[in-house]
């Protein structure tokens, strides 16, 4: 996972718009945002 991937998991704010291009990772930050919160 990439700095950036963890910044956007980490960030304390309601939402996050991830723009990227196929394969970059999109899918394992968004499943990496929703474990922090349960």
């Amino acid at each position: 996972m990439r700095a950036q991937q963890r910044t956007a998991i980490v960030t304390d704010e309601y939402s996050n718009l991830i723009i990227a291009g196929a394969g970059s990772g999109k899918t394992l930050t968004i499943l990496g945002k929703v474990q922090v919160f349960e």
